[in-house]
């Protein structure tokens, strides 16, 4: 019996010794640079220097499994590699390993109670007082609400973003529903009971899409939000809906919607005519909303754009007005054509002019663009000055030109084409 207990004696002396009265905590020197942390709660470092003793028979001490101890917190300290320390735990407690400052405060009775929160049967074997020490570190985590490095360094409140549906409503958005180039507005009335015409405005279409119909989102240049479809059938009119044509709808909505109607026409014109591939025949595929991108060679389609020029030609206080076959109506108009490959807007002009009346001019200066959606052109005008020549038709594409003063004009273009507007400023100038 002597010699097994001299055996168990040399193996741990805590086993049959009781463990030594230690001095308390507050009695203990405290370095300088802790001092101040020891007037709120005991630092870390400071534990670790009294309990230093203590800790020494556990270095080599295993586990239950028999696998040496791969955690360290405050209550037990390992020697482990620095590449294993991140997300060990405490094999006594189980809880991810703690911050340094994250100290218990001493128990009331000032003295430092234990060293680490081991399971009673480790206190149970003759270690005495221990397991009651034990406890009482127990008890003393459990009364901790906030650490004490929240106390002295109080956290920084962050607004997170929550995940939760906004309740603010959707804004509405412009229907541009087109038949062919009839367009869909609304009917509405006035306080004097008069109709008036609007664009749909609605969250939902106004209409149902028909199966295998293309909802557009056109982005025009008032910023709004619009989308656009096309039917296979004309709405017929009610006391709620009415067709009408792009070009007669001006007269009829504000000229920013007259716009975007126009290049919603023009989207949705663009999309049924690029259906396929014109290289390999292949049906395209929708990339971006004015983007087609053929899935076996890769060629690429945008809406197209066809530039024209118009010009006002002036001879003295005369200038002069044609009327061309797809005119449609009796109005007299300016002199329009397209632009070639190769060619500059100035040098179109000439050519033009001269090709449909015969006469030279010169003095050729830009004065604006409009785009127009009929199908999907640009206009840009000029004005420039009659230098000579006499009038001869190019019977396939005017029916007669002359020139004409400010007393006697014909009937002259709608408000809405750029031809109209150069004609009015020659009016004020002239």
């Amino acid at each position: 019996m002597l010699a097994r207990d001299r055996r168990r004696e040399k193996e741990n002396p805590l086993r049959i010794r009781p463990i030594p009265k230690r001095t308390p905590a507050h009695q203990q020197h405290v370095p300088q640079q802790h001092q101040e942390e020891n007037d709120v709660g005991t630092c870390t470092l400071h534990y670790q220097e009294i309990e230093k003793s203590s800790r020494d028979h556990r270095r080599n001490k295993k586990s239950r499994t028999g696998t040496v101890p791969q955690a360290e917190c405050m209550y037990q300290q390992e020697r482990i590699h620095p590449a294993k320390r991140t997300n060990q735990t405490c094999r006594h407690r189980r809880t991810e390993q703690l911050h340094p400052a994250r100290v218990p405060a001493p128990p009331r009775n000032g003295k430092v109670n234990g060293l680490c929160a081991t399971r009673k049967r480790h206190s149970k074997r003759n270690l005495g007082g221990q397991a009651q020490r034990h406890r009482d570190i127990e008890i003393n985590l459990k009364r901790i609400s906030v650490p004490l490095y929240f106390r002295v360094h109080p956290p920084k409140i962050i607004k997170q973003q929550t995940m939760e549906k906004s309740t603010e409503p959707q804004p509405c958005m412009q229907w541009f529903v087109f038949f062919k180039d009839q367009l869909l507005l609304k009917k509405g009335y006035t306080d004097k009971g008069e109709i008036k015409y609007s664009v749909p405005v609605s969250i939902e279409p106004p209409l149902t899409p028909e199966a295998g119909s293309n909802i557009h989102e056109v982005f025009p240049p008032n910023g709004k939000q619009v989308r656009a479809f096309a039917l296979e059938q004309p709405v017929t009119e009610t006391d709620e809906w009415v067709m009408i044509g792009l070009r007669a709808s001006y007269d009829y909505i504000a000229p920013d919607e007259y716009r975007s109607a126009g290049k919603a026409f023009q989207i949705l014109y663009w999309d049924e005519h690029s259906r396929f591939c014109p290289v390999c025949g292949t049906a395209m595929e929708h990339q971006t909303p004015i983007m087609k991108k053929c899935p076996d060679c890769g060629n690429e389609m945008y809406p197209p754009v066809s530039t024209a020029i118009i010009v006002l030609i002036r001879k003295g206080d005369e200038i002069l007005l044609v009327h061309a076959r797809n005119f449609r109506g009796t109005f007299y108009g300016l002199v329009a054509g397209f632009l070639e490959a190769g060619e500059t807007l100035e040098e179109c002009v000439e050519r033009e002019v001269f090709e449909e009346t015969g006469l030279k001019v010169k003095n050729i200066t830009y004065f604006s663009n409009q785009p127009w959606p009929y199908p999907s052109g640009l206009m840009v005008g000029f004005i420039a000055d009659y230098e000579s020549g006499e009038i001869k038709l190019q019977e396939d594409e005017l029916t007669s030109a002359a020139f004409y003063s400010k007393d006697n004009l014909p009937e002259i273009p709608r408000k809405l084409s750029i031809a109209r507007k150069l004609i009015d400023w020659w009016l004020e100038n002239n």
